[in-house]
């Protein structure tokens, strides 16, 4: 009887140690770390009021205001914007996000104890994967947007099994569509994994999904309609109207990113070198894509007789692929938006779905796996970012600075909001609204006792007039003369 009851109190504490994990992770990091140009846009925007927020984001024009208004709100109540409390509403969000993980798992019709495990599993990945906790412990809406989009698709599930009459669920699942639509606009995306989602599920219902005639002229003819439109596209050179909508950085996607964006989600290390030893990302993300597409094929094949077990495929398949497939397809004509944080919640079900079928093939290999993944961990390079506090510390608060690169102003403006900040004369695009209203002054228009700080890796020819203060890891200062 004992024995028994230890038992069932395994999971539990396994669950609580998992999110006490993840949640000391998370704070570790937004503790190390200094802010960084896209978190300092957020820190000098909350400061303002709130007719200059909404101001300031219509200017910008790529950042819908909910998250900003919960930031704001939450700084004002601990009234201090440094990066902790600027980060605390993605802290928070995060580490919810782990225990929402289990619960969506527990929505599917698995017998009891295998979704008790599978939601160990998934809460695993999503307390200590490098990729969850760094979105979690930055400024930033990707960890608010993933809570958002997992509480849909829960909602989602619920309100399926009711064949979407109407019914609370399918309000909060509206609900919450609306507010990921003010959170991050691209995030529409996932609107594509809902409406495959619903019209296979109706097809399942009305005995229509498995009419292979009607399945091979759906396919047959989107097929043929994407490459149709895909040539008249290119045909009629149409690229030149989403060319301006393009933020340059994003690069042309294809299939091929994808093992890219799994290695990510799971491990997330250094930019060109994940692991402390040679194995490359791409590869492992390759091999898991494959045994991952294997596996599903096996689990379809294993669920055409079960009903529920159906609804659970078709439910994770079209919320994973779908709008990630959608989102690279994209590039077709001429919008690159593939970024993996752009797509973390389709990103995010890709995982739980990979998770999914190699729980419905192999339950008891699957727990060697998990150990083998958190194996890998210790050997993922991530690096303190100590960039900026160095040279903040280094300079008064009131002084007058001027910045080489337009995005060292913003930081700066956000660490030294008191002083008086200037950018040296640039002769590229930035789409920011602040860099914009910023004085750029040239080498000979800089005021007398000013500081001049320079990234050190810059190689220009140095002024006479500027005299070197001190120097970083990162830059060097000077004083003009």
């Amino acid at each position: 009887m004992k024995n028994e009851k230890l038992l069932k109190f395994i999971p539990i504490l396994l669950g609580i140690v998992i999110i006490l994990g993840g949640a000391l992770l998370r704070v570790h990091e937004a503790l190390r770390n200094d802010a960084w140009y896209d978190e300092a846009f957020t820190g000098v925007t909350i400061r303002q009021s709130w007719a200059y927020v909404l101001d300031i984001l219509s200017q910008d024009r790529n950042h819908p205001p909910l998250f900003y208004a919960m930031v704001k709100i939450v700084t004002g109540l601990t009234g201090s914007t440094d990066p902790f409390h600027l980060r605390l509403v993605s802290l928070i969000f995060g580490i919810a996000t782990i225990p929402l993980g289990y619960l969506l798992i527990q929505q599917l019709s698995l017998a009891k104890e295998d979704k008790k495990w599978l939601g160990i599993v998934t809460m695993t990945v999503l307390s200590f994967s490098p990729f969850f906790i760094a979105y979690s412990a930055e400024a930033r809406s990707y960890a608010f947007l993933l809570f958002l989009v997992l509480v849909a698709i829960i909602c989602f599930i619920k309100a399926s099994k009711n064949s979407f009459k109407f019914s609370k669920a399918l309000v909060i699942w509206v609900v919450m569509l609306f507010m990921i639509m003010i959170t991050h606009f691209l995030s529409i995306l996932i609107l594509s994994g809902f409406f495959v989602a619903f019209v296979l599920l109706k097809m399942e219902e009305n005995n229509t999904l498995f009419n292979s005639g009607l399945l091979k002229k759906i396919g047959v003819v989107t097929f043929l309609a994407w490459l149709l439109v895909t040539w008249a596209w290119s045909a009629a050179h149409l690229e030149k109207l989403t060319e301006p909508l393009n933020l340059g950085w994003i690069q042309k996607s294809d299939l091929s990113i994808l093992p890219h964006t799994i290695a990510n989600f799971l491990f997330f290390g250094i930019h060109k070198k994940t692991f402390s030893f040679s194995l490359l990302p791409g590869n492992i993300g390759f091999v898991i894509l494959i045994a991952s597409v294997i596996a599903f094929v096996v689990v379809l094949q294993k669920s055409i007789k079960n009903r529920e077990a159906l609804r659970d495929v078709i439910i994770l398949t079209s919320l994973a692929i779908v709008p990630l497939a959608v989102a690279i397809l994209i590039s077709s004509f001429g919008l690159h938006i593939y970024v993996d944080r752009y797509v973390i919640g389709s990103g995010t079900m890709l995982i739980i779905w990979m998770v999914y079928v190699w729980w419905r093939i192999a339950h008891q290999e699957i727990l060697w796996i998990m150990c083998v993944y958190l194996a890998l961990l210790f050997f993922v390079v991530r690096v303190p970012f100590t960039k900026y506090s160095e040279v903040v510390a280094l300079i008064p608060s009131d002084s007058s600075i001027t910045t080489e690169s337009p995005m060292d102003y913003l930081v700066f403006k956000y660490y030294l909001p008191e002083s008086n900040i200037s950018v040296l004369k640039f002769n590229y695009a930035l789409n920011d609204p602040y860099v914009a209203q910023a004085i750029q002054l040239t080498e000979n228009t800089i005021m007398p006792g000013s500081l001049v700080i320079i990234e050190k890796e810059t190689k220009r020819t140095i002024p006479s007039t500027w005299q070197q203060k001190f120097q970083t890891n990162n830059f060097k200062v000077y004083k003009y003369k």
